[in-house]
């Protein structure tokens, strides 16, 4: 059940995006490339595909089809209503003008009590481990 959701989603996203189309380009251009290397070489047969003069049945159709869905989203949102404006712009009013109250400069803040200036000492030079400790021999 959820790979059937996953397939859903992702074939309404593919159709939402008009990857369908870029799908169905890739198919015609991959069976012009096929058709035509079989009578030429095959730098020629990537000339004539993609060079736009040669269209297969199926590029006639992905033009088409692109178009008109180009024309009919175009028609549902009017120009008016495309932009996102949230005022009018003739209606609006732009005033830049200073801040009423003029910030003071920042005083240096006061230190904590705890504030300690000394750096902090080393560490101990030896290594506290089990069975070692400070009275114990190094080398031996």
């Amino acid at each position: 059940m959820v790979a059937a959701a996953r397939i859903l989603a992702f074939l309404v996203l593919t159709l939402t995006l008009g990857l369908h189309w870029a799908v169905l380009q890739s198919v015609a251009w991959t069976g012009m490339l096929v058709q035509y290397s079989r009578d030429a070489t095959f730098v020629e047969a990537l000339q004539k595909t993609f060079d736009g003069k040669h269209p297969c049945s199926l590029c006639r159709f992905i033009q088409q089809g692109g178009k008109s869905e180009r024309d009919s989203s175009s028609d549902r949102i009017s120009p008016q209503r495309a932009k996102l404006d949230p005022v009018p712009i003739e209606n609006s009013r732009w005033v830049c003008a200073a801040p009423a109250v003029a910030l003071s400069p920042a005083r240096s803040l006061p230190r904590p009590e705890s504030f300690d200036p000394e750096p902090l000492p080393p560490p101990p030079r030896f290594v506290w481990k089990r069975g070692c400790g400070p009275t114990a021999r190094l080398g031996g």
